[in-house]
């Protein structure tokens, strides 16, 4: 499963962490520098506050450097390639890779 939004720790703990219980799962955060969050965001139709958009950076900043993923510079190919590196490889059909194609 991905989760298209802004995922901060407190929330991944209060909220996703319980419904997780008894399932196996890794968590990947895709968190592009700031000025590559900007432009992005920028160039979207949804309109979202500068400030707003730092402080969710900067939040999803919080997580531990292990799960973070800068994209900043990786193109979508070498983002799922990387991300199905992190995960583990087994024959449980808990466990789904990503497929880049």
């Amino acid at each position: 499963m991905a989760v298209e939004s802004v995922f901060e720790p407190d929330d991944f703990t209060q909220r996703w962490r319980p419904l997780l219980a008894g399932l196996a799962w890794h968590l990947v955060v895709l968190r592009p520098s700031l000025p590559a969050t900007l432009t992005r965001s920028r160039s979207r139709s949804k309109r979202v506050l500068e400030e707003h958009t730092r402080t969710q950076h900067a939040e999803v900043g919080r997580w531990s450097g292990d799960v973070q993923l800068d994209t900043t510079d990786l193109s979508v190919a070498r983002t799922v390639e990387i991300i199905n590196h992190r995960l583990p490889a087994t024959g449980s059909t808990m466990h789904r890779r990503l497929d880049s194609t």
